[in-house]
């Protein structure tokens, strides 16, 4: 059976405002195609837009709290690498960076050796 809707919505602030997709691509500098697939793609990371006759809305207020998930988000995935690279000694870590970059100038290299594996 389907859901009913629900016959009030929710109270907004005052302030907020009702969107078109060109405002809110230049709101969350995103494309506007990007945020068609992502909406598209649905998912948590998909943002609050809903077709109101042929163009795509949304609620200034969601879409404040969407970016505020992307970011919440982000920051645990940022908090877990963060633990692994506990594990790791930052200057083997730095070591193994400078080995497998890209060519460098051998001055460069000389000089980067110099300062980090100096004792």
């Amino acid at each position: 059976m389907a859901e009913a809707i629900p016959a009030r919505r929710p109270a907004r602030p005052r302030d907020d405002q009702l969107m078109l997709l060109p405002e809110i691509a230049k709101y969350v500098r995103r494309s506007e195609n990007t945020l068609r697939w992502l909406r598209h793609q649905g998912g948590p990371d998909a943002p609050p837009l809903w077709k109101q006759g042929r163009r795509l809305v949304a609620w200034k207020s969601e879409l404040d709290d969407w970016l505020d998930e992307q970011r919440q988000a982000d920051s645990k995935a940022g908090e877990r690498a963060c633990s692994d690279m506990e594990a790791v000694r930052v200057k083997d870590y730095v070591r193994h960076l400078v080995e497998t970059a890209p060519p460098l100038k051998p001055e460069v290299i000389e000089q980067l050796r110099a300062l980090l594996f100096s004792s």
